[in-house]
């Protein structure tokens, strides 16, 4: 016995021991499904096994046999049999044990053709776009913009503009364009770190454009960390783990939303609106001859609704304005809205702002909360109401 143990290495008798799946039974091997010791794996039955396999469980409803030909998984996949009861517009699958055909999760069905169209939702918030998601219409704010607990679109993050070229040869392909997305965002969240907290491929033809989202305002010199070419190979940058950029093309610089991004919404307004960047917040104003009411602030970003005519003010905006001051959020920067005796309300700046409206960052953190106590004005912060003619 002990010569039998000297060489583990050693490939060992088939005539002293029995294979994975058979057990001894009166000095020869017989698989644990002849054995009737299989049912720990097999809780529905088992069965010989045409295949060199020992044995091979029996799969209930809804399951079939696994990779490695003995055991039971839960099907979650179509065969190509029942890939074939669905259209070329669906997809396949299997849910409760039954097979489904069902449009993409950004997609709907609508007279029996599946698209990404929304039929029903408008959405109050002009900032925000209607998309199908699971089936269902909702509303979400566009990126850099963000979702409020008012159910309003807000900014409250910093977009960058980022443009560069690759060691690949342009204009890009679109595989191309999409093979690199992963590589780009691990190599900028390597460089940038926990603020940068989104990336969004805007164009790839020439060159890589990109709109970066970080949660604070970034400094000069962090920016310039996409410029400076730490690991120089040839004319190509390496950014790790593995982004190449061709050296001198990067440039990342601050975005003017106001340019770009908001253009829609003022095509939308048919030349009722203009936006105005001050400092680091955003105003969408009503055009000079107009009358501004409804005045919403969302973190960085403030707007108004407009009327041709004073008497074309809903009197419910001015009855509402009486009740609650704060109701249309004037403070910048995620500031604190308290309400002050006879209609008036102060401004609970949070550390770094500073301001009546806690519009400004004051570059450091201050001892304490700023109280700002302004005087408030009738017919002009309320709530966002018929803006760009949205219900």
């Amino acid at each position: 016995m002990k010569d039998l143990y000297e060489n583990c290495s050693k490939t060992p008798d088939e005539t002293r021991y029995c294979k994975p799946g058979y057990i001894s039974r009166n000095d020869s091997c017989v698989d644990a499904c002849t054995a009737k010791v299989a049912d720990p794996l097999c809780p529905n039955g088992c069965k010989s096994s045409a295949t060199d396999l020992p044995f091979q469980c029996i799969c209930k409803k809804g399951f079939q046999l696994a990779e490695d030909g003995i055991t039971c998984t839960e099907r979650r996949v179509c065969n190509e049999e029942e890939k074939k009861r669905c259209r070329k517009d669906q997809i396949c699958g299997i849910v409760n044990d039954e097979v489904t055909c069902s449009c993409k999760s950004h997609q709907q069905e609508k007279d029996g053709v599946c698209t990404n169209e929304c039929f029903v939702k408008k959405c109050s918030d002009p900032f925000a776009n209607c998309e199908v998601y699971l089936g269902t219409e909702k509303c979400f704010c566009t990126r850099p913009l963000f979702s409020t607990r008012n159910i309003t679109c807000g900014l409250e993050k910093y977009s960058y503009i980022l443009t560069f070229r690759t060691n690949d040869t342009s204009p890009y392909s679109d595989d191309l364009c999409e093979s690199k997305k992963e590589d780009i965002w691990k190599a900028l969240k390597t460089l940038f770190g926990a603020q940068l907290v989104d990336d969004t491929l805007l164009s790839c033809k020439e060159d890589f454009v990109i709109r970066l989202t970080f949660s604070q305002k970034q400094d000069p010199a962090v920016l310039k960390r996409i410029e400076t070419c730490q690991y120089l190979r040839g004319d190509v940058c390496i950014f790790p783990p593995r982004l190449y950029i061709k050296e001198g093309s990067a440039k990342l610089e601050e975005e003017d939303l106001c340019t770009d991004f908001f253009q829609k919404q003022l095509n939308k307004s048919n030349g009722m609106y203009v936006c105005q960047k001050v400092g680091d917040n955003y105003l969408f104003k009503c055009r000079d001859g107009l009358f501004s009411y409804n005045e919403v602030t969302s973190g960085r970003l403030t707007r108004w609704s407009c009327a041709d005519k004073r008497e074309d003010i809903p009197l419910a905006s001015s009855e509402s304005q009486k009740l609650d001051p704060c109701i249309s959020i004037p403070c910048f920067n995620n500031g604190l809205c308290k309400k002050g005796p006879k209609n008036t309300y102060v401004c609970e700046c949070k550390q770094g702002f500073s301001g009546e409206r806690c519009e400004r960052n004051a570059g450091k953190k201050l001892e304490a909360p700023l109280v700002v106590d302004i005087k408030f004005s009738i017919g002009m912060q309320l709530p966002l109401r018929g803006l760009f003619g949205f219900a």
